[in-house]
């Protein structure tokens, strides 16, 4: 259902095309820039992005940033729409912050601090990139870089996500089968598509197993999850659960 801002009249977009996605992931990657803000896409954004298909349900951008961006009230992000008033809003009765996709049709922000709701407490890009510093030391990357289309010139860079591993723990340890809360349970069915994609990205990037006590703390969750998948209609497949297997440290039979 459209969500309406009373006072502009902007209309929140649940179903945008693959252009549109990588329009917001752009003009969002270009303020990031240039305000220097560093970031990551997590959840659906960063899932649909990589899945490169015009079948998309975004019920916000989730973007993980530096506890500093969140510092004082927001108060840099506040300074960020109020320069840039065209692309993003606010709702004033909530203080969300919105980007615009195309003229009155928006897409709700989610800003999350490190360490908070599951998500890695700081952000360690690949070694050899720009993005590295000394003080990353020899602490392995949990950030990978997409392209958002090589083939357009006015999308031919690369974003910042969060690899899909540590994206699918932060699905898995969210997941709360037996709640009663309606949004929750909601919340449950729409992450549903998430984690079958974070399954195949990290699958595709080969990320390393989860460490041995994160794999004994998500076994039982993942086993829940599974019936819970199947009992919502989407049966698990063979590749699903093999990729599951791999990242607890399973050996194959």
């Amino acid at each position: 259902m459209a969500h309406a801002l009373a006072a502009t009249q902007r209309i929140h977009t649940r179903y945008p095309t693959r252009d549109e996605l990588m329009k917001v992931a752009w003009r969002w990657d270009e303020t990031a820039r240039l305000y220097s803000i560093t970031y990551a896409f997590v959840g659906t954004i960063a899932a649909r992005l990589w899945d490169r298909t015009d079948d998309n349900e975004l019920d916000e951008m989730e973007i993980l940033v530096t506890p500093e961006t969140l510092a004082n009230g927001r108060a840099i992000l506040l300074y960020i729409q109020d320069r840039n008033p065209t692309i993003f809003v606010k709702e004033a009765e909530t203080d969300q912050m919105f980007i615009t996709v195309d003229g009155l049709r928006v897409i709700p922000m989610t800003f999350i601090a490190m360490n908070t709701e599951y998500y890695p407490n700081q952000l360690i890009p690949p070694v050899g990139t720009q993005f590295r510093r000394p003080c990353h030391g020899t602490l392995p990357a949990n950030v990978r870089f997409m392209a958002l289309d090589y083939d357009r010139p006015e999308y031919r860079r690369s974003i910042p996500y969060v690899n899909f591993r540590d994206l699918l723990r932060q699905r898995l340890l969210r997941f709360a089968p037996n709640v009663e809360d309606e949004r929750v349970q909601r919340r449950n069915r729409r992450d549903m598509e998430d984690i079958i994609i974070f399954l195949r990205g990290s699958a595709v990037d080969q990320d390393n197993a989860f460490p041995v006590g994160v794999a004994f703390v998500l076994h039982p969750t993942i086993l829940r999850w599974l019936d819970f998948a199947m009992e919502n209609f989407v049966p698990p497949t063979g590749e699903m659960v093999a990729e599951f297997n791999r990242l607890l440290g399973a050996t194959p039979h």
